[in-house]
């Protein structure tokens, strides 16, 4: 049986007769309860423990012993005497509360049947890292040819809509291309239709910076666009607009902003003059129907799509896999075709695989609540505390000006990539969803949690720590394009200062990544911004998930080593593709439950793609 603790904050009165219970890291004000510390966390100090100067106690109970609010589950604080605080040791507590009921221990699973495989640890000898999300900046050197000539009509000044199977290097040239345009900037603005797509490529989501989410009538919209000072602005300033996965931006959304960017503009031009620059591939998953009964409307079938997107180019060389029957198996499942051939492949992948570092593959499947049921199986066997990091969640005013209120933060923080709540032992297995450039960790960086550890006992060791507490010096180029902070007040700054304090005393999840890199992970922020570009809401999270499973929803864009991918209940076009493209080969790819019929593509993408343009691969027959 793993132990399992609930962690009490107790409140106690300082020398100045102040009452401190646990406003520390208290988030918005619907929140109940915040608490810290465990006994195996607290430096072998299970009873208490004390935060330098700012005399807060804390006290670990186990879980029975905990005493509640009889109309609540949230942990009732204690009150114990204290003749001194100075008197009790000065140990580091940890952010965490296991307020849920303890996990029982699940009996023995049988292991798989079926040949098991042991993979090499390291990549395949001919992997290509240029796409790998850690090459961050391409030159023009890393390029192939046919990338060369998309990145030269983008010089040019022309829009251009660039697409590919997966693996073709497209967001690869998507950060060669913001790179040469200089980086993202007021006129060079880099969004992705989903967060996870604008995390990949160091941008924004396409609707937050656009005007807010475009479920609203068009008038309403271009409305709203108008009298937004700070929108009308972004908008007016814009000379090149990159959207990544306009697969996910239906038809609808698509003529909104156009006729957005030319209302504001006031320039008769197709989407007011701006060049696009637009990525993605329609043959993965499609965007979401505003109601149940909406045919699916993808962005080529817009009113404006044509006249706004000239050139239409699709990339041929596969780059993220090099076996030719990995590739073409994964071109005719793109566009809804299984040969013999490839379904015997399919087939012989029924295998289990194994790893001798202990980082099992990551399975895809296709419904949320499989992901969650498999992390939380995965998580239930390990042996150890359930350590538990509850988010800080903040909000201040909306776009109206506004003080948010409960039903609307709820909104905003579920929209948010980072969860309220991330659940963690020893060997749990986990993904970063943070970029992070420097340390060569990414958004879908998957590694093994292997200690909880304080930020002074990582420095000690030269460890790498991620948090918004230890951000490196930025260059003397962004420091000067960045706008200037607002002045802090009093009580904004001793909250800092305070929630720094806590930070250096707590013991943070070590994670050691694929490969090799080990890093601390502490608490990053995650913001959601009104239209107007104003800060609305921020939650404070360490940036990491269970990562024993994902949707296939939540892969899409991410580049695995590893996968296991489970085809049962796959409902939707290009679900299949896109879980089995992930992989980067055939070595590392395990496929469970798979039939014919589980692949398909849409009949209009399949139509459309038809009439893409191609550039020819070889140096010799480039036109410049």
């Amino acid at each position: 049986m793993s132990a399992i603790f609930r962690f009490v904050c107790t409140p106690i009165i300082t020398s100045t007769g102040l009452r401190l219970h646990h406003s520390v890291w208290l988030s918005a004000s619907h929140r109940l309860h915040r608490s810290f510390g465990t006994s195996a966390h607290l430096g072998g100090h299970p009873q208490s423990s004390k935060l330098a100067r700012t005399n807060i106690l804390y006290q670990a109970q186990p879980l029975q012993q905990i005493q509640t609010h009889p109309e609540s589950t949230h942990p009732k604080p204690s009150c114990i005497p204290i003749s001194s605080p100075s008197s009790l040791p000065s140990v580091p507590p940890r952010i965490s509360r296991p307020r849920r009921t303890a996990f029982v221990q699940p009996p023995a699973v049988a292991a798989e049947t079926g040949t098991i495989k042991f993979a090499p640890l390291e990549l395949p000898d001919d992997f290509d890292d240029r796409v790998s999300p850690v090459s961050f900046s391409p030159s023009y050197d890393d390029l192939s040819n046919e990338q060369k000539q998309i990145l030269h009509k983008v010089r040019e000044g022309e829009s251009i809509f660039f697409t590919g199977s997966a693996g073709t290097g497209k967001s690869v040239l998507l950060r060669a291309i913001i790179k040469d345009l200089g980086g993202p900037s007021a006129s060079v603005v880099v969004t992705g239709s989903t967060g996870i797509a604008a995390i990949n490529i160091g941008g924004q989501t396409l609707h937050s910076w656009a005007v807010g989410l475009g479920n609203k009538p068009s008038r309403q919209l271009i409305n709203r666009a108008k009298y937004a000072t700070n929108v009308r602005q972004r908008w007016m300033s814009v000379k090149t607009l990159i959207i990544d996965e306009i697969s996910m931006v239906s038809s609808r959304w698509f003529d909104v902003l156009e006729e957005i960017a030319r209302v504001i503009r006031n320039i008769n031009k197709p989407f007011g003059g701006i060049q696009l620059v637009v990525c993605g591939d329609f043959f993965q998953l499609p965007p979401v129907a505003e109601r149940p009964d909406d045919p699916t409307m993808f962005a080529f079938n817009a009113w404006k799509w044509d006249r706004c997107v000239k050139t239409k180019v699709k990339l041929t060389q596969v780059f993220r896999q090099k076996d030719p029957r990995l590739i073409g198996m994964l071109n005719d499942m793109r566009i809804g075709q299984v040969s013999d051939e490839s379904a015997a492949l399919i087939r012989s992948l029924g295998r289990q695989v194994q790893y001798e570092d202990g980082i099992v593959p990551t399975e895809i499947v296709p419904l949320r609540w499989m992901a969650e049921d498999s992390n939380r199986r995965h998580l239930r066997r390990l042996p150890g505390e359930l350590i538990e990091f509850e988010s800080i969640d903040r909000t201040y005013r909306d776009e109206s000006k506004r003080k948010i209120g409960p039903a609307q933060a709820e909104a905003i923080f579920k929209q948010m990539v980072a969860p309220s709540i991330v659940q963690l032992k020893v060997d749990a297995q986990v993904m970063s969803i943070r970029n992070n450039r420097d340390e060569s960790i990414v958004n879908g960086s998957v590694g093994r949690v292997i200690d909880f550890i304080t930020p002074q006992q990582a420095r000690a060791k030269e460890i790498a720590i991620i948090s918004r507490f230890n951000r490196k010096p930025k260059s003397k180029t962004d420091e000067a394009n960045k706008p200037k902070p607002k002045r802090k007040s009093p009580q904004e700054s001793k909250r800092e200062r305070e929630e720094r304090e806590v930070y250096e005393l707590t013991r943070w999840p070590l994670v050691q990544y694929e490969n090799g890199i080990e890093a601390l992970m502490g608490p990053v922020e995650f913001t959601s911004e009104t239209p107007g570009g104003d800060k609305q809401a921020v939650r404070y999270q360490v940036p990491l998930i269970l990562a024993w499973a994902l949707t296939v929803h939540k892969s899409q864009g991410q580049t695995l080593s590893r996968v296991k991918v489970d085809l049962r209940r796959t409902f939707e076009k290009g679900q299949a593709y896109v879980a089995l493209s992930r992989c980067t080969s055939l070595e590392g790819l395990e496929v469970r439950n798979f039939t014919k019929d589980v692949v398909f593509a849409h009949p209009r993408v399949q139509a459309w793609s038809r009439n893409l343009i191609t550039f020819p691969v070889e140096p010799e027959t480039m036109g410049w």
